[in-house]
Formats: C-alpha cells, structure tokens, sequence
C-alpha cells in the first residue's frame, strides 16, 4: 500500500513538472514522455540579431553575398554591421555611387531591416562623408528595442579615427535619456581603446568620455576595422573585435581569428550571448581571445625555418649539409614533426623526423643530404618538406598549423674587382653588366593584384667591390614616377638595399646583435643631388647611394665599406618600393617587390650570396 502510495505521489509531481506553457498543447502522460522537459524558454523581452562586420578592405567577391543568403536562412529579428561596405578611398562621385549601389543590391535581398554604421572606407574624406549622410542618412544615431540601447557611432568622424564633439554630447545624452535599460550595446568601426596606427599614441579619440559615461550600467561593445576576431573584457564588460564578412583576410583559420562569419546574438536577461557563425561553421565567442592569439603567434614564429641556403662553388654536388632553426617563445614544449621528399634530388637517410623544443629557447636541428650522382647546384631546384608544428593545449580550435617549406641550394654570385672606387652618379657606364635580374621571380608581397607586369615594377642589379667597399649598382624599371619630398620613406618609390659583411657569423644572431649588417633606402630625384638616401644615419660612414630617374625608371648606386679579400663571401638582398599616382591617392599603398626573403615561407632562403673576386 505504501509502495502505490509513493508510485501515485511521484506520478503526480510529475504530471506537475511537466505541465506545459500555455502556448504548447502536447499530452502528457504518467512516467515517461519522450523529451527531456517542457521548459521552453519563452519570454517577450528575449530576442536575436545579427552583426555583419568588414566587407571591404580588400573584398573577396562572393563572400558577403553568401553571408546575406545565410542570414536568410537563419532569420534574425533585424542585422547590425559594424562598417566597411565599400572600397571607397575616392573622390569620384561615380565610383563612389557604383559602389554604393552595388551594396545597396546586397541590402534588398535581406529578408529583414538592416542597421547602418559607418568605416573607414566609407566616410574616408569630406565627399565620401557627405555622400554617405545623403544615401544612408546620419552616421550617428540609437534606438531602443525591447528595453535594450542600440548605440551606434562613427569612428571616423572627423577621419581618422576620432569621435568629434557634437557625436560625444550625442551619445552621452543618449545614454542619459536612457539611463534605466536592461543593457547598452554599441557599435562602431575602429576599436579605438587599442592604439592604432592612423591614431597618434596618447591623443584623445573621444571614445573616452563616451566609455566614462557608460560606467555603472551593463554593456557591450562590437567593432571591426581589424579582419582579426578578438574577444576581451575591459572595464569588466565585453569588447568585441569581429573578424570579416568577405574583407581581405589571409583566413588561417578560428585560431588566428580570422575567418568570415556573421556574429548571431541572442539577448538574454543575463546580456548578450554571442554565437559566431562562420560562414563554413559555428564557434561560441571564445573562438578567439588574447592567449591563443599569443599561442599562434608562438606557433608562427616556430615554423622551422632554413639557417642559411646551402652554398657551395662547385659546379657539381652530390652531397651537402642543411640546417633548420625553431624558434620557441612560449612557456610549454613545441612539438615539431617534419617529412621530407622521397623523390628530392637530395635528402636525408631518414624521412621522418620528430622534435620537441623546450620552452623559451631556439633549437637547432641538422640534416646530413645525399643525392644520386652529380647534381649541377644552379639546376637544382627547392628541396620540399613539410612540417607540423603544435602545441599540448585544452584550447579549442586545437593550436597547431602545417606547411610545406624549401631548402635552398645556392650557388654563389661573383663580385667583380674594381680598379677604381665608384663615383656615386647614378650613372651605370663604368660598370660591367647586370649579374641578377629580378622580374617575376618572386610575386610582390604587398598588393600583388597592383603588379601588371616587369613594365611596372622590376629591377636588375650586380655587385663589385675594391679594397675598401662594396658596390652595388641597379637599374629599375617603373611606369609612373611617385615622390613625396620629406614624407614617410616607404610610402614612395625607392629601392632597398641591405648588405651583410658576415652572413655565416651572422646566421644565429638577432638582429640588434649582427655585425656589419647595414641597409639604405635610395629615392629618387630627377638629379643626384635630388636623390635622398634613408637608413646611412644608422650606419657607420662609407654606407651611402644615390638614385636618378630615367625615362624608363631609375638608376641607383650604393656602397658598403668592406676590406674583404678574393673569396671572402658577403650577403645581400635588395627590394623595389613601388607606388603608382593613382594607388596613392587611392589607398596610399603599393607594391613591395623583394628579390629575396628570409621567411620560412618565401620562395628564397634568405639573401643571395657573392663571392669577392
């Protein structure tokens, strides 16, 4: 009887628990039902939107038009953005409408309202601003949905990267006359708590009496500008920096922070919970914060990298040595895991390789390499292998990148002896001809899509040397000629050297800690005494250049002091700064053109070698 008793009573408590809201009609019977419970949050005052953030900077066609079609398909209540819908950059009312009704065709297939904030590219000079106010209205505004503050506010204004006067009394009247929400959610492009590099260090960005005014209440804060997610609590509050949505980004993935999703948030009485939805999947918020940002940056540096190409003079090799360099700068073991080429002109006896690096340390690991025959160095391709390196973590994504890097085999280049010390002109007749030639051998690594060709931007040069200097002479070609007096060096055209007396000395050490490494930056002038050579303040006397426009390009010509002796060997790299008229005043960036690289990733090993003759 007491058995049935209870059995009644439960069934009872039960019935109770599961009774369902009055909105669901659903039987319910005694014992077990197939769901787990039937509290369904319902609540008038929960709802979800959506954040678009960075399309241009760079845009990649297709992406943001797949994002649009992916909301609709999710169907939030209304979309946010953070700025950056278009290019902009000009002063071209035709291009600016085009563009603008390009993204305005993006807008109408939305299946809901969308909420406007302005970036930098779209409010970039006093036209785009006032256009921008005529097609969308203000740059600045708020509204109130369901007892939450919208706060949305232009980080440009005035451009760059401030908040004027008027927009600061705006939005502390706004927060005053909405004192008593639940929560305050802001939107604006830049995030101008961190230094950026278009903002002076320390200057006011009038977020700062805005940020003070929002003291004592809850919010929230999403910005973009940067295409690298980051998510951070200051002042106790959350501050977003959201990735992209189709803007330029190398895209390495949840774990760099850089990929292109919408942020999908739901407003709960607890605040926001933020789901980033990528357009290939979906993380939580943590996706990205500060320590794993630090842990890849580790993991970057990690990559192994080749401690100098493999040199020889002979014309023939069928053997050689080869050493890789890993860097460590995180407090926990790397692991690294290398696999190279069974099919490679020369390798090691053993394929595989695996390796930890202790922490805060730099390791060196050594390959002894073996060919079939006799092998011509200057026919030999790069050598392939490929790595993995990672690290033991609970982080999630898992902290660990993959590559396929080279090893280099070079054959040096020769440095003539010279009679006499060269006169520093720009005039190229005194020397003999041009031992490297450097067109499309490397792509540029900035604004590669910029690069039409050797015709726009290409160089050849060739190295000499006496008893005191080394010389270096080149001879440039480039279409359109942009010099800009006593501004930012590399923000014009100009050529790059950097000499190395010691690159086997050198090879281990840092930067600070080299020896007779020095560089100089040539401009051009219309006449030598035009010309301006940059960087010789850091160097010791001797190291100096000049460089002449010509009708084709330029004519440069720098020395080094060296007292070397037949076969001494020293390094040299050198790199083209190239900047067209209309690229400047569009975006104030150009093409950088390296004939050789240190990255472990580059197409070369490092700076060229030349042996003193």
């Amino acid at each position: 009887m007491k058995r049935l008793l209870s059995l009644a009573l439960a069934l009872a408590s039960l019935s109770a628990w599961a009774k369902p809201p009055d909105s669901l009609k659903i039987e319910v019977k005694p014992g077990l039902n197939p769901w787990s419970s039937l509290d369904i949050k319902e609540d008038p005052r929960r709802f979800q939107f959506a954040i678009v953030t960075d399309r241009t900077g760079g845009h990649r066609d297709g992406v943001f038009e797949s994002g649009i079609a992916k909301l609709n398909l999710l169907q939030p209540d209304f979309v946010m953005s953070v700025g950056d819908f278009i290019e902009g950059y000009t002063t071209d009312l035709a291009e600016i409408d085009r563009e603008w009704d390009e993204f305005r065709g993006y807008i109408k297939a939305l299946q809901m309202p969308f909420f406007y904030v302005p970036g930098n590219h779209d409010t970039a000079n006093p036209v785009e601003m006032k256009r921008y106010r005529e097609r969308n209205g203000r740059d600045y505004y708020h509204f109130v949905y369901r007892d939450v503050l919208f706060l949305c506010l232009n980080s440009d204004d005035p451009f760059p990267v401030n908040m004027g006067p008027e927009q600061v009394a705006y939005a502390k009247k706004a927060l005053a006359d909405n004192k008593d929400v639940r929560w305050t959610l802001v939107f604006f492009h830049r995030p101008i708590w961190l230094d950026d590099k278009d903002q002076k260090k320390g200057e006011p960005t009038g977020w700062e009496p805005i940020e003070a005014a929002l003291q004592g209440r809850k919010y929230t804060v999403f910005t973009g500008h940067r295409h690298t997610y980051t998510k951070e609590v200051r002042k106790d509050e959350r501050y977003f920096t959201l990735a992209t949505t189709g803007a330029g980004s190398e895209m390495r993935g949840p774990a760099w922070g850089e990929f292109d999703h919408v942020a999908w948030v739901t407003m709960t009485e607890q605040g926001p919970l933020v789901a980033n939805v990528l357009l290939d999947g979906v993380w939580d918020e943590n996706v990205a914060t500060p320590q794993s940002h630090r842990m890849m940056e580790y993991l970057n540096k990690g990559v192994p990298v080749q401690e100098g190409a493999i040199t020889t003079v002979s014309d023939t090799i069928n053997a050689a040595h080869a050493r890789l360099r890993c860097t460590n700068d995180a407090d926990k073991p790397l692991k690294v895991h290398l696999e190279f080429d069974a099919s490679a002109a020369l390798r090691p006896a053993d394929l595989m390789f695996d390796a930890e690096v202790p922490p805060k340390s730099v390791k060196f690991f050594d390959f002894d390499l073996k060919g079939v025959g006799e092998l011509r160095p200057r026919e030999l391709g790069p050598l392939p292998f490929d790595w993995t390196v990672s690290y033991d973590s609970q982080l999630s994504p898992p902290l660990k990148i993959a590559g396929t890097s080279r090893l280099y085999v070079e054959a040096p280049y020769p440095a003539a002896r010279r009679a006499k010390p060269v006169v520093l002109d720009g005039k190229l007749d005194e020397w003999g001809p041009m031992a490297v030639r450097v067109e499309n051998s490397r792509p540029p690594q900035v604004n590669r899509s910029r690069w039409t060709g050797p015709k726009d931007c290409s160089f050849k040069f060739t190295v000499e040397h006496d008893d005191k200097f080394v010389y270096v002479a080149a001879e440039v070609t480039d279409e359109d000629w942009v010099r800009k007096g006593d501004d930012d060096a590399w923000a014009q055209d100009g050529i790059w050297i950097n000499f190395d007396a010691h690159p086997k000395e050198n090879a281990s050490r840092t930067e600070k800690e080299r020896k007779d490494s020095f560089w100089v930056m040539l401009l051009p002038g219309k006449t030598a005494a035009e010309s301006r050579d940059v960087g010789k303040s850091y160097a010791p006397a001797g190291v100096m250049g000049t460089a002449v426009k010509t009708k084709t390009g330029y004519r440069a010509e720098a020395s080094f002091p060296y007292s070397g002796k037949p076969g001494d060997a020293v390094a040299l790299n050198a790199a083209l700064y190239d900047f067209d008229a209309k690229d400047w005043d569009a975006s104030q960036e150009g093409t950088y053109f390296h004939w050789r690289n240190a990255d472990a990733k580059s197409d070369s090993a490092g700076p060229g070698i030349f042996i003193l003759k």
